[in-house]
């Protein structure tokens, strides 16, 4: 699976409603499974009104299919990588690769790639 950042512009949303967002992305694991999509973790950025969502996906078209449902806009998706204090890239894929599914089948966006709506 690829590592794709979903960059969300929200002006105007209030706190609880940004936490609803957020709930919902962490608790929805069955519809992510069916877009072959898991989310990992969001960061906001309350200044720029902007909240970014890590997702782990199969391919991009999942990805989009899956945050057109949830309904929030989507402004930008690019290809990320996550890097752990003190561990490299390769340890931690190896790691994840432990826990998630893999579909080795299906197209995924490459690398330096990009997804703009």
């Amino acid at each position: 699976m690829t590592i794709f950042v979903v960059e969300r512009f929200l002006p105007g949303w209030s706190r609880e409603r940004i936490d609803d967002l957020l709930a919902t992305l962490a608790g929805d694991r069955e519809p992510q499974r069916d877009f072959g999509v898991n989310y990992l973790r969001s960061i906001l950025i309350p200044d720029d009104e902007t909240c970014l969502c890590l997702f782990e996906a199969v391919d991009v078209a999942g990805l989009v299919a899956y945050n057109e449902r949830i309904g929030p806009p989507v402004d930008r998706i690019v290809v990320g990588e996550v890097h752990a204090a003190g561990s490299s890239t390769a340890e931690w894929q190896r790691d994840t690769a432990r826990t998630r599914v893999v579909f080795p089948d299906a197209p995924v966006l490459p690398p330096g790639s990009r997804w703009s709506p």
